[in-house]
């Protein structure tokens, strides 16, 4: 029995909740590489990868509690370099994962929201 079906869209778009938009869009700028432009809604600043995906921001009152239940990871060859740009931005190099392959590690940005950085190595190999 087959359970491929028809996608309900596409994915447009990442987005974090963050506390200070301003802040948020300054440091997720400096590690993507690009500039978050002013949205159509209040509350939101959002930016195009060069992969057509937004990297969206999303104002919110609520502080962070918990861990995410779903983040985004970097790929770099410059491991070492990435984690000290995310540390020099202004967010946290929380710790290093050994994952049996080449090892990545836990950072957040500075609202608390994690992401993963490592070496293409450190995925498991791409179609698994």
């Amino acid at each position: 029995m087959s359970t491929q079906h028809s996608p309900i869209g596409f994915l447009e778009a990442v987005c974090y909740d963050v506390s200070d938009i301003d802040r948020a869009a300054a440091f997720w700028s400096g590690l993507l590489g690009c500039t978050f432009g002013a949205s159509t809604q209040t509350g939101f600043r959002r930016a195009q990868l060069p992969s057509g995906l937004y990297f969206l921001l999303q104002q919110s009152d609520e502080p962070k509690t918990g861990k995410n239940r779903a983040h985004v990871d970097f790929e770099t060859d410059e491991m070492e370099a990435a984690v000290a740009l995310v540390v020099e931005l202004g967010g946290r190099a929380l710790h290093p994962v050994d994952n049996g392959l080449a090892g990545f590690w836990v950072c957040a940005d500075p609202d608390g929201n994690e992401f993963c950085i490592g070496p293409p190595e450190s995925r498991p190999p791409r179609g698994s």
